[in-house]
């Protein structure tokens, strides 16, 4: 080659390497779908946890919560330790229940949980991890909770409960007249009620319950009835109302055997939260967990 052609040969490379430099090509944004969050790894496997997961609801309607879902898996992977896991017949006879009370049938409980987000299976699983971690709970937290009958008397004496009177009323209305003024109409009414309606002219509904504390206070009188007795008229816009009152039982101090299973949940809940974080903490460091950060955009 001549040294002319050389010459050439490098002004056109030289050309092209400055265009180039001038108009770089265009880079494309690329848009994050979707990664791994978390990786927990337990004796009995390993599990992904997604940031796609993150952002829908759980079966039960509530947010997901990362940490929360570390726990979970962590949870899980020790009910699987234990073989609590319900096997797919027992799954798929609670979901047939669970259909049922929610009047459906499988196929729509199913179309559901899709709308929901998930996939059919997916929700099996969830599931099916609940009732795991509800069994291993039960195993290894809940019954290890014995409230000693002593502390459950000293409760009861410290926190006595009154049970309000209850009053057994029966409901009567009477419309007004056109043909007589309301004062005539109250006098006979009146009349009427303190010889107890001899002739059984109000027509009264059905009895019911209510406690004096429930009451509204322009009905405080019903109280101060006498069994059998009938209220004074009392006007309304469209007529008269009338209160009878069929039945009552006094105020009353609760009896401890009434109030026990109570008392006992009472007890149990301070100890319960401080035996399941103990838990807790004891499943978490069992596993090991790696975190990922995850851009929005890339």
């Amino acid at each position: 080659m001549n040294c002319g052609l050389l010459i050439l040969a490098f002004l056109i490379i030289a050309i092209n390497i400055n265009a180039d430099t001038k108009n770089p090509p265009q880079k494309k944004p690329l848009v994050f779908i979707d990664g791994i969050k978390a990786v927990v790894r337990g004796s009995e496997g390993t599990d992904l946890i997604m940031s796609s997961e993150l952002q829908r609801l759980k079966l039960d309607g509530t947010s997901n919560n990362l940490e929360e879902m570390v726990t979970n898996y962590a949870l899980f992977n020790e009910a699987k330790k234990y073989r609590l896991l319900p096997t797919t017949e027992e799954i798929d006879k609670q979901w047939m229940m669970m259909a049922q009370m929610n009047r459906k049938t499988p196929k729509e409980l199913d179309d559901m949980v899709i709308t929901a987000g998930f996939l059919p299976q997916e929700a099996r699983n969830e599931f099916a991890q609940m009732n795991a971690i509800n069994s291993l709970v039960s195993f290894k937290v809940t019954g290890n909770l014995i409230v000693p009958e002593a502390d459950v008397v000293a409760y009861y004496n410290e926190n006595p409960e009154i049970e309000p009177a209850n009053f057994c009323v029966e409901f009567a209305f009477v419309p007004f007249s056109f043909s007589r003024t309301k004062e005539e109409q109250l006098k006979q009414w009146q009349s009427l009620i303190r010889k107890k309606d001899p002739q059984h002219m109000l027509k009264w509904q059905e009895p019911f319950w209510i406690r004096e504390d429930e009451l509204a206070a322009d009905k405080k009188f019903i109280s101060q009835l006498a069994i059998g007795e009938i209220s004074q008229p009392v006007q309304t816009f469209e007529g008269f109302e009338f209160f009878r009152l069929v039945n009552k039982k006094e105020e009353r101090l609760k009896p401890l055997d009434e109030r026990y299973g109570q008392i006992v949940t009472i007890l149990r809940k301070p100890k319960f939260l401080e035996l399941m974080e103990s838990f807790q903490k004891g499943v978490r460091d069992s596993v090991s967990v790696i975190y990922f950060d995850l851009p929005q955009q890339i």
